[in-house]
C-alpha cells in the first residue's frame, strides 16, 4: 500500500527504510555530538586551568612589572648621581692636568734650581778648600806667634826684673848709716 502526499509519494516500505536510516543517522550524529560536546567540556577545563594558571601569572607578572617600574625609578636616579659623579670626575681630570703642567714647570725650574745649587755646592767647597788651606796657614801662623809671643814674655818677665832690681834702693850695708 502505497502513501501518498501532495510532495512526498512513497509505499510504506520506502517510509520505513527512509526511517531506519533517519534513525541510524540520528544515533551517528547522537554520538559525533556526545563525543563534540566530551571534547569541548574537556576543552573547557583545561581552559579553565590555564585561565587560573593565567591570573596567577598575570598577579606575578605584574608585581614583577611593579619592582620593576620601582627598580627603574632607582636606577634613573643614580644614572642622575653617576651623571653627576661622571661631571665631577671631569672637572677633576682638567684640574688635574692643569696640576701636572703646572708640575711639569715647577719640576723643570726645580732641576734647574738644584743645578744651579749643585754649581753653588761646588764653588764652595773651593772657598771652604782655599779657607781650611788659609786656616792652616794661620795655624801655622798663630804657632809661630805663640811661640814668639812666650819668648817676648819671657823677655819682658826679665826686663821687669831688672827694672824692678833697679828701682829698689841699695840698702847701704849694715852699720854704715
Amino acid at each position: 500500500m502505497a502513501t501518498t502526499t501532495k510532495n512526498l509519494k512513497l509505499v510504506k516500505a520506502e517510509i520505513t527504510d527512509v526511517i531506519d536510516v533517519t534513525i541510524a543517522n540520528y544515533g551517528q550524529n547522537a554520538d559525533t555530538l556526545d563525543a563534540a560536546v566530551k571534547k569541548l567540556q574537556d576543552d573547557v577545563k583545561s581552559n579553565e586551568s590555564g585561565i587560573a594558571s593565567n591570573k596567577t601569572s598575570i598577579a606575578t607578572n605584574t608585581k614583577v612589572v611593579g619592582d620593576n617600574k620601582a627598580a627603574i625609578a632607582n636606577n634613573k636616579k643614580d644614572i642622575a648621581t653617576n651623571a653627576s659623579g661622571v661631571a665631577d670626575n671631569k672637572k677633576d681630570i682638567s684640574d688635574n692636568k692643569k696640576a701636572i703642567s703646572t708640575n711639569k714647570t715647577n719640576i723643570t725650574k726645580n732641576a734647574n734650581d738644584i743645578k744651579t745649587i749643585n754649581q753653588d755646592i761646588g764653588n764652595i767647597q773651593g772657598d771652604i778648600t782655599v779657607l781650611n788651606t788659609r786656616a792652616g796657614e794661620l795655624d801655622t801662623a798663630i804657632k809661630a806667634n805663640k811661640s814668639s809671643i812666650e819668648d817676648i814674655q819671657t823677655q819682658l818677665s826679665d826686663i821687669e826684673a831688672r827694672l824692678t832690681a833697679l828701682e829698689e834702693p841699695e840698702t847701704p850695708p849694715e852699720g854704715e848709716a
